[in-house]
């Protein structure tokens, strides 16, 4: 079994599929899967989103889940986004940044709650989403930010928990 994620967004008349998930474990479980859709270069507007449940049997059946809506109040078009996964994280996390532009001259940080710089790395990243892996598994136990920061401006900063 697979998942179908579709999108329609403002002005468009038909649903179009912009990502796949492959059904895990028995379908009788509860499971959780996770997408995120960027709304870097997309008009101001709504967005409507499905998902097919594409089914593994002879017939090939497939069942929608309901239309969620959300509204998008102002065009997109130069948003950087900075997510870490997991969040809380034992020894390794993922820092994702998406970017309608490269970052250049970059630099990610990671501080403490009493603002102690505990890493700091060159950061050059293509226009997307590009992961940046770290071993945190020497970091204590506690709450830490993660900043980026482009040409010395800071674009953003997200708070983890290191388990």
């Amino acid at each position: 079994m697979s998942y179908e994620i579709e999108r329609k967004g403002p002005g468009e008349t038909a649903f179009s599929k912009i990502s796949q998930r492959t059904g895990t474990g028995s379908s009788f479980g509860t499971h959780s899967y996770i997408f995120t859709d960027s709304f870097v270069n997309k008009p101001a507007g709504t967005f409507e989103y499905r998902i097919r449940q594409v089914l593994d049997t002879a017939d090939g059946g497939t069942f929608l889940i309901p239309v969620v809506s959300l509204s998008n109040n102002a065009p997109c078009s130069t948003t950087t986004r900075v997510q870490v996964l997991p969040n809380p994280a034992n020894n390794l996390l993922t820092v994702s940044i998406a970017t309608a532009q490269p970052i250049i001259n970059g630099r990610l940080l990671i501080n403490d709650l009493a603002g102690n710089q505990l890493y700091s790395a060159a950061l050059n990243v293509v226009e997307g989403t590009t992961p940046v892996h770290l071993n945190i598994s020497p970091f204590t136990r506690g709450k830490y930010f993660v900043t980026v920061y482009t040409d010395g401006a800071k674009l953003a900063t997200v708070p983890f928990i290191k388990l």
